[in-house]
């Protein structure tokens, strides 16, 4: 039995096909109405908590994979976009990378653009992620692998780019041997962006650091998490109109 999400990959294929012949037809009988087509229910992805992501980032310290994963976590960038980085896309600084281009499973060593212009984007570093990525490249060199503009960061055994396989069995290994709730290489996406919204980064920080052209996603798979900025929303007006609350002082008792 086909799952939901390949019936409407099929129905919009078909629509595309077929839609231009049939137009003429009337609402009731047309065969994709506007509206029409299977929904989709989107599948809950494990995430990990605050306390997990800190473990999983004390545990990667000198693991071989250690910058690859920490940058995914801590930045939010896609596994292609994460193996088509190349070391000229680093700012002379070390804290910024420009996501430019990014290398699919079946792809081979071929890189492909982003989909939409906000894909292409700067993303800037946390301290922990540019440590790691100079620990990584001083490693590049004792390896005799290339660390010019135009070779790849993260590398296989023979100094090609990694690959997505490979990029996924060193996460499950590392998460296996710190016995930590087991999630894919997409999930260190979905993980940042939970931890960002949780702590009131707000919506349009997080579309543009994740490279999505529209918001509708976020607002839509996150709406939990922005519920609860209500509270906070109303605390800041209730300063805004009647100043901030000073705290009240404590009445001095004789002895």
């Amino acid at each position: 039995m086909m799952g939901d999400r390949t019936i409407q990959v099929a129905y919009q294929r078909l629509k595309a096909v077929i839609g231009p012949d049939v137009a003429h037809m009337p609402p009731g009988e047309h065969p994709f109405p506007p509206r029409g087509g299977p929904r989709v229910t989107e599948a809950e992805i494990p995430v990990w908590n605050a306390e997990e992501a800190d473990r999983f980032e004390e545990g990667l310290k000198g693991d071989p994979h250690e910058a690859l994963v920490l940058v995914a976590l801590a930045t939010g960038i896609r596994q292609g976009e994460a193996l088509g980085l190349f070391w000229g896309d680093l700012d002379p600084t070390g804290r910024v990378i420009h996501i430019a281009r990014s290398r699919s499973r079946s792809a081979g060593r071929a890189t492909k653009s982003p989909k939409t212009a906000s894909g292409r984007r700067n993303v800037e570093l946390p301290s922990h992620a540019v440590a790691a990525l100079n620990r990584h490249r001083e490693s590049q060199i004792a390896r005799n692998h290339g660390v010019g503009p135009g070779d790849p960061i993260f590398t296989g055994p023979d100094g090609g780019p990694l690959s997505a396989s490979a990029a996924y069995h060193a996460l499950q290994r590392i998460i296996e041997r710190l016995g930590l709730k087991r999630i894919s290489f997409h999930a260190l996406r979905h993980t940042m962006t939970t931890l960002m919204m949780a702590r009131g980064v707000p919506v349009n920080i997080v579309q543009a650091v994740l490279g999505h052209s529209d918001p509708t996603l976020l607002l839509k798979r996150y709406a939990h998490l922005i519920q609860g900025y209500q509270a906070v929303a109303a605390a800041a007006m209730e300063d805004v109109f009647n100043g901030p609350q000073e705290p009240e002082k404590a009445t001095e008792t004789s002895g």
